[in-house]
């Protein structure tokens, strides 16, 4: 499936910042690339031809995370988001054969993950989308299933608060 991708209109001629010349840089070497600023302004580029992401603050690359396709711990399969909570942990959506989410140190040690491919409350069929509220609450878009799920993934496993 092709992906929509916006261009600049015609006769705009607004000029780049710091961030637009980053994240350009990675849809070109990247076009499957989900980019999104992390609390620190780093660009955070996911690579799905690979099964990373690479972070870029200031204009140069300075860490990955993954590299491998697969299911185990800090193994990637289609990755769609990335998101940090207020203590700069990220939490990383995909989907595929894998269905989940896992959550890592601000450093990028691997700290657990939940869902998993189905229907189930908790479960997930493309997890989308994500975001993070004041109580660091994890609010996610699960697609195909047609609904939000929200979890509490402060400790050390995320319970399921609320579905809609």
């Amino acid at each position: 499936m092709a992906r929509a991708r916006s261009r600049k209109a015609a006769g705009s001629e607004r000029p780049p910042r710091w961030s637009d010349s980053v994240a350009a840089e990675a849809l070109r070497a990247m076009p499957e690339a989900v980019v999104v600023c992390d609390r620190d302004g780093r660009i955070v580029a996911a690579n799905d031809a690979v099964h990373e992401l690479l972070g870029y603050p200031e204009g140069k690359l300075v860490g990955k995370m993954g590299g491998v396709k697969g299911q185990r711990p800090g193994e990637f399969g289609l990755v769609t988001h990335a998101v940090q909570d207020s203590h700069n942990n990220y939490y990383i959506s995909e989907y595929g054969e894998y269905d989940r989410i896992q959550k890592f140190s601000p450093e990028g040690k691997f700290l657990f993950q939940f869902g998993g491919h189905g229907s189930e409350p908790g479960q997930f069929l493309r997890p989308q989308k994500m975001a993070v509220d004041k109580e660091d609450h994890i609010w996610v878009a699960d697609a195909c299933n047609h609904r939000i799920q929200a979890f509490d993934a402060t400790g050390s496993e995320a319970k399921l608060i609320k579905i809609w």
